[in-house]
């Protein structure tokens, strides 16, 4: 059984790996182990038996443990630099040139798919292409001994963000301190919107954030920055992770933009954006945030910049959260705290810049990272910068101070509906805030599995705000989770209704008319015509090939498509489950029992890839091992009726029959409404030769889902064995009337 590649999703998603704890039982080796294969004590990922040090090759990765090898290639690996989410970093000696470069290594025994190689030489081709002083320039790429690996500049200095943490800390910073000194030696005095006495005050040191002159160099560094991100965007390059640890300050006072890990080519596939977050959170742009069909282009890494210059003038990020989660609501809904309000000598002009590149709507922003570089610079030379504040206002104001006889009277007419047009913009502002807050909270709860609190949280955001089609597309989605398939079908159509190109819509009403759980008169719908229509109009997302593979019948068909929406987003959560499932159906455990592995990684609150694990060992016969995959799932959620059905039904095959008794009845209890946990029972009373019990489960399940088939059987079974002749020719002629009708 080949191991599970977790490193090349875990910085893209939201996987929490669990490192263990001192005194935990699984310190001192496998939680569990077979011949072939065991279970990796940090993260339970499934790995070789005789995998090194004892854990996964992603946890071997973050511990230090890897390959022994001294040289690739024509490099001479000296010491390591860092580790990040493609690989390690080392300083290397190039033996044919005898120079010094960083080598990125993708070190071997990781598992790697092909979607691993591709994005890590798809970051060497993109950094390749650009000659920029500004840049990190990569000067060869190659492989050996299975060890993938790209050599660029060795930038001697430090990330901004090592930068950044030792200014936080109060440390000195040597290296920033002989910045801003030539910096400061290469520029004028002062800036002309400096505020008011700012420049008499003394500065103490050269690295004093509240200063002229670090805020000089501040606007020095990313002036340089804007112009590498507008030189690689005219080359069609999007860099789409533009953050402080990203930017590297040499000794010479340069600033290099680097690690192109996740970068795209604005022609390529998969530009769009649909639930799956690419990049850090603090510093995403609200469309890399956004779920749903939104277009990226360059103006994501202004944003990005606009976040690195508030960070560098406030020391502090524009967003802040104990969670993700809250980071990335503060980045949908909220507008950043002005650095003013934080700093007040922060020049006005700096903090116009910053606000402007930052604004929520590309269309508002710089229309290029040239712009903002124009602006940063006419600021170092005292000019006139291109950004404005709210100048309407400003001018009111002079107008005001100019003609005050004739405002007054104006004003005096205009108060009262002032007031109310500035209460009602403040009320929907607020209504709209919420909104997108709870819609961020339902789009969190999908991604986890909990669909109860998803739907409850997406219908507090259409309460606030009920034309937002992207909650009402992910309403719909949650109601197809839960089974409610009329309701899906409803809200599809409402979708379709209001914009006949709207694929999502399409997609609801094909999976509902193919869903085996549907009610009969929803498999009505011609699900063909609806997936013609979403073929047609479907981007190339994630979101949209897991979709389009529920709805296909071919199990190899729907993989194919499944394999390029984790291309996509590794950490799909609903793409590997659903790859899990099809995986099954072709009867390959391994590769289905893989896939549930990384679901539970993935989604490590939910039950889902406990009891995916549980069936698929329920197929393979062993029965201990899904006994501890469906106890594990009740232990993560107690109340899940599926789970309790699933393991009913290993109890009655088991022979435990009042331990599956009390699973189903509870299953039933918990949701009344599932038709399959009905027909459970009625088999188990069959089983115990109560006909009666069973005619009247199975009965309860046709009511809930006409045309059952499996309980249509067992009820003419029943029948027949009572004798009750009368009522099994009356059923007869009920399903001869259905036939006819269909």
């Amino acid at each position: 059984m080949t191991s599970v590649l977790i490193r090349e999703w875990l910085d893209s998603s939201e996987v929490q790996t669990k490192f263990i704890e001192p005194g935990s039982p699984w310190e001192n080796g496998y939680a569990e182990m077979t011949s072939d294969h065991r279970i990796c004590p940090n993260c339970r990922a499934t790995v070789p038996a005789d995998a090194p040090e004892g854990v996964c090759p992603a946890c071997a990765l973050r511990a230090g443990f890897e390959p022994e090898y001294e040289r690739l290639g024509d490099f001479e690996l000296l010491r390591e630099i860092g580790r990040g989410g493609m690989g390690v970093v080392y300083e290397a000696r190039q033996i044919s040139l005898k120079r010094r470069v960083a080598l990125k290594v993708l070190p071997p025994g990781l598992g790697l798919t092909d979607q691993a190689v591709q994005r890590f030489e798809r970051e060497a081709q993109a950094a390749a292409s650009l000659h920029h002083t500004n840049i990190v320039p990569v000067y060869a790429t190659g492989e050996d001994q299975g060890c993938h690996y790209y050599a660029m500049e060795l930038v001697e200095g430090q990330s901004l963000s090592q930068v950044l943490d030792d200014l936080r800390g109060e440390k000195s910073s040597p290296l920033m301190e002989a910045t801003v000194t030539q910096v400061v030696a290469g520029t004028s005095d002062a800036p002309a919107s400096e505020p008011t006495g700012a420049a008499e005050s003394a500065t103490p040191s050269d690295t004093d954030t509240g200063g002229r002159k670090w805020f000089k160099t501040v606007a020095k560094l990313l002036a340089d920055a804007g112009d590498a991100l507008h030189y690689a965007h005219e080359r069609g390059v999007i860099h789409r992770d533009v953050k402080p640890a990203n930017l590297l300050l040499s000794g010479d006072g340069r600033l290099c933009l680097g690690d192109f890990g996740i970068a795209r080519l604005a022609q390529e596939p998969g530009m769009t954006v649909s639930g799956s977050f690419i990049g850090t959170p603090a510093y995403m742009s609200p469309e890399q945030v956004a779920a749903g069909r939104v277009k990226l282009d360059h103006r994501t890494d202004v944003y990005s910049l606009g976040a690195v210059l508030y960070e560098m003038l406030t020391l502090q990020r524009p967003f802040e959260g104990d969670s993700r989660e809250q980071i990335l609501t503060g980045i949908l809904s909220k507008d950043p705290k002005p650095p003013r309000r934080l700093k007040p000598r922060i020049p006005i002009d700096l903090e116009t810049i910053c606000l402007k590149a930052m604004e929520k709507d590309p269309d508002r922003r710089y229309a290029t990272a040239e712009e903002m570089a124009a602006d940063l610079r006419q600021f170092l030379q005292r000019g006139l910068i291109a950004a404005r504040r709210a100048g309407p206002l400003r001018r009111a104001g002079k107008f005001v101070r100019r003609h005050p006889l004739a405002t007054v009277t104006a004003a005096a007419l205009l108060v009262v509906a002032g007031l109310a047009w500035w209460v009602w913009i403040a009320s929907a502002r607020q209504s709209h805030e919420a909104a997108l807050r709870a819609f961020a909270d339902a789009r969190y709860y999908l991604s986890q599995g909990e669909y109860e609190s998803g739907l409850e949280r997406v219908e507090a955001a259409l309460a606030s705000s009920p034309d937002l089609a992207e909650a009402r597309l992910l309403r719909a989605r949650l109601l197809m989770k839960l089974r409610r398939y009329d309701d899906a079908v409803t809200e599809a159509r409402g979708m379709v209704e209001a914009d006949p190109g709207d694929w999502t819509g399409h997609l609801i009403l094909a999976l509902a008319a193919n869903a085996p759980e549907s009610a009969f008169r929803v498999m009505m719908i011609p699900g063909g015509e609806h997936l013609a229509e979403v073929e047609r109009l479907a981007p190339d997302t994630a979101d949209a090939y897991h979709l389009r593979a529920v709805a296909a019948d071919d199990a190899t068909e729907a993989i194919a498509l499944l394999d390029r929406a984790l291309a996509i987003d590794p950490a799909h959560a609903e793409a590997l489950y659903e790859r899990s499932r099809r995986h099954a159906e072709r009867k390959d455990f391994e590769a289905a029992l893989r896939d549930a592995d990384r679901l539970v990684a993935v989604r490590p609150r939910s039950a889902q890839g406990h009891r995916m694990a549980g069936r698929l060992y329920v197929d393979q016969h062993d029965t201990d091992s899904a006994m501890e995959q469906f106890a594990e799932a009740l232990r993560i959620d107690p109340d899940d009726p599926i789970t309790l059905n699933e393991r009913s039904r290993l109890y009655r095959a088991l022979g435990r029959r009042e331990d599956a008794f009390a699973d189903i009845d509870r299953a039933i209890e918990l949701d009344p409404d599932y038709a399959r946990s009905y027909y459970e029972r009625a088999q188990l009373q069959a089983s115990l030769e109560r006909v009666d019990h069973a005619v009247e489960d199975a009965r309860r399940a046709l009511e809930l889902k006409p045309g059952y088939a499996d309980a249509e059987v067992l009820l003419f079974e029943t029948l027949l064995i009572l004798g009750r002749r009368e009522e099994l020719a009356g059923q007869m002629k009920r399903w001869e009337e259905e036939l006819a009708a269909d």
